[in-house]
C-alpha cells in the first residue's frame, strides 16, 4: 500500500472463522494487527460498510482481540466508519495493537489508533474489494484515505 489507508488481509480457517490482518497509515502513524473474526462476520460489515447513508453496523464497527467472559477485555484490531459532515466525507477510525499475555504489564502494550478521512465512493469501492477478497477472488483490500478532506 503506497500513501494513507487501510489494507486488510483475511486468512480463513476451516471451521468460518480466520485472522484478520490489519494494517494502516495516516499521516506519519503506522501500524500492523490482527484479530479473529467469523467470515460471515466480516461480509455483514462488507455490506454495511457500502450503504448510503452509513448503518448503525457500519458506524459500530468490528472489533476483536481477547474475550473473557463474553467481553472484550483486550482491543487487537478494531474499524469504523462514520459521517464527518453534510459534503459526504467520512472517518474510518482504525485501531491496531499488539496482544498482551497475562504475565505481561499491560503497558507494554503497543497501540496505533488513526482517523483515515475518505469517501462514500472510496468506502464503497473497499467494500467490493473486501468482499472479493473474502471470495478468494483478490489478494487483499485497500482503503485510501482521501488526502483532500
Amino acid at each position: 500500500m503506497t500513501g494513507d489507508g487501510l489494507r486488510l488481509r483475511f486468512q480463513q480457517d476451516d471451521d468460518g472463522t480466520g485472522e484478520l490482518h490489519a494494517s494502516v497509515r495516516s499521516q506519519g502513524f503506522s501500524g500492523q494487527g490482527s484479530a479473529w473474526f467469523g467470515a460471515e462476520q466480516l461480509e455483514r460489515f462488507a455490506s454495511a460498510l457500502a450503504a448510503y447513508p452509513l448503518t448503525e453496523e457500519a458506524r459500530a464497527g468490528l472489533a476483536g482481540g481477547y474475550w473473557r467472559d463474553n467481553r472484550l477485555e483486550q482491543v487487537h484490531l478494531a474499524i469504523s466508519a462514520y459521517p464527518l459532515d453534510s459534503a459526504g466525507h467520512i472517518g474510518v477510525r482504525v485501531r491496531v495493537a499488539t496482544t498482551v499475555s497475562p504475565s505481561d504489564r499491560p503497558q507494554s502494550q503497543h497501540v496505533t489508533e488513526v482517523e483515515l478521512q475518505t469517501t462514500y465512493h472510496e468506502l464503497e469501492l473497499f467494500s467490493r474489494q473486501l468482499r472479493e477478497h473474502l471470495a478468494g477472488e483478490r489478494e487483499d483490500a485497500v482503503l485510501r484515505a482521501d488526502t483532500r478532506t
